[in-house]
């Protein structure tokens, strides 16, 4: 489908809004999130100019045709890439035509014809559970002698409990605990700021007690699992909890 309103020159500015603007902020995703997507876009960009021989500033909407896109998910196999990411790379390519079509009701049929294309089919594995002995090892990783070592430990059992991302985990405040109810929770928030609430075991909230006697005395609000080096209580960075991991 041809594209040509004032020669495609809004097609770069609405890569851009759509990225730095309603990525992150209408959709509220986070960075690693926006980044993906943007690499996705990329990655297309690539393929037009080895392929099509498109740079950049040639680029239009007329290269997002439906016979580029599914040339696209070939040169993808070619590359050998795996079906679950040549499907995450195609959801990226639509997204971008959905919202550039709000924008620009002209567009719409581009958006349209792409979402056509059959996502790739991808293995289904079974889901492969720790075995107990397996648990308790975890969960036995960190002794109880230092504070770190007994925030590290309180850190595992709310991952076994909620099974929460470890991004999850860090953005966790004091306000996220909710432990004098009949049936105590936590608050999550995770991709896109969607707010889930997870029941905790009886076991993880008797954990919970004596953790906020230590870490949290005066109950104020503050990083449920933090660190502390210049006195002050900081949030933990995900690299930090992936290096407890």
């Amino acid at each position: 489908m041809k594209y040509n309103r004032k020669k495609d020159k809004n097609f770069w500015k609405l890569a851009r809004n759509y990225l730095h603007d309603y990525m992150p902020v209408t959709r509220n995703l986070s960075d690693k999130s926006v980044e993906a997507y943007k690499q996705s876009l990329k990655s297309y960009l690539q393929f037009l100019e080895e392929y099509r021989s498109l740079v950049n500033e040639d680029v239009t909407f007329e290269a997002f045709s439906r016979d580029n896109v599914k040339d696209f998910v070939g040169w993808l196999k070619e590359h050998n890439y795996a079906p679950k990411s040549i499907n995450l790379k195609l959801t990226a390519i639509r997204s971008f035509l959905k919202y550039c079509s709000e924008e620009d009701f002209e567009l719409r049929g581009i958006y349209t014809e792409v979402c056509s294309i059959k996502k790739q089919k991808e293995e289904k594995r079974p889901i492969q559970y720790l075995q107990p002995t397996a648990t308790s090892a975890i969960l036995s990783a960190y002794d109880t002698k230092t504070a770190k070592h007994r925030r590290n430990r309180m850190m595992l059992i709310l991952l076994y409990d909620t099974g929460a991302r470890v991004q999850e985990l860090a953005d966790l405040n004091l306000s996220s605990l909710h432990l004098e109810t009949a049936n105590p929770y936590v608050t999550l928030i995770g991709k896109g700021r969607k707010i889930r609430n997870v029941p905790l075991m009886e076991k993880t909230v008797k954990h919970l007690a004596i953790y906020l006697k230590e870490f949290h005395r005066e109950a104020n609000e503050n990083p449920l699992l933090y660190s502390s080096l210049d006195g002050k209580p900081h949030s933990l960075s995900t690299d930090s909890i992936s290096l407890v991991l």
